[in-house]
């Protein structure tokens, strides 16, 4: 069953600007953000963007959120690539929706991908399942697309909702590479300072940051060469 009126079921996204629209990562960067293998990002790539098109590498800033999200509906709900591609190809092609993993309000029953429109259940994938409330929300809520600039807060230590906010992401800071939240300190200078032997302890008092968060970057660096090719 399909709504009458396609602007009541997607919620609208602003538009991305230009830079956070330019290729800028590569497939190993990419897959080390959202922790994921390699090849397997690569693989995955081909349905960003609404799927009716196959991505290649560089991919954007905004693929890469959209790439973070896949992630849940894949590793976490199992849902099939298949249908994942034919759900989010009409999304696009339907509903004018450019960035349809970028939505707040999908539901999965485990095998399908459907949306939440008021107080009915569309289901995109074309098949008749019960619906259980499981939300992609754990990985959408480390996204934030304010007015000016998108980020993401990548997991670092364990993919729950009550992990730290401590690294950001964004392509309005540092290249789009990673740095601490609320600064523009790099991740990858903090760990490698740490690793040349400064302590945790001199590193925070010279970038004026708490231990913990100098922790969880050289954390968060650390965690790059447990992801397999």
């Amino acid at each position: 069953m399909r709504s009458r009126h396609s602007s009541d079921i997607i919620k609208v996204v602003r538009e991305f600007t230009k830079i956070e629209r330019l290729p800028a990562y590569g497939p190993a960067e990419a897959a080390r953000y959202v922790r994921l293998p390699a090849a397997k990002a690569s693989r995955w790539a081909k349905v960003l963007g609404g799927g009716n098109t196959e991505q290649t590498f560089p991919i954007s800033f905004v693929n890469l959120l959209e790439l973070h999200v896949l992630k849940a509906m894949r590793i976490k709900h199992a849902l099939p690539m298949p249908r994942i591609k034919r759900a989010l190809t009409e999304l696009q092609q339907q509903y004018g929706c450019e960035y349809p993993l970028l939505q707040r309000n999908f539901l999965t029953d485990g095998l399908n991908l459907l949306i939440k429109q008021d107080d009915s259940i569309i289901n995109l994938s074309r098949s008749s399942q019960q619906v259980i409330q499981e939300v992609v929300d754990v990985y959408l809520r480390r996204i934030e697309i304010g007015t000016h600039a998108a980020k993401l807060y990548p997991f670092v230590a364990s993919e729950e909702a009550n992990e730290p906010r401590d690294i950001v992401i964004s392509a309005n800071l540092s290249f789009g590479r990673p740095v601490i939240a609320g600064t523009g300190i790099s991740t990858e200078i903090i760990a490698a300072r740490f690793q040349a032997r400064e302590s945790i302890s001199d590193l925070a008092d010279e970038y004026g940051l708490s231990p913990q968060k100098v922790e969880e970057a050289i954390r968060w660096e650390s965690n790059f060469s447990n992801v397999a090719a």
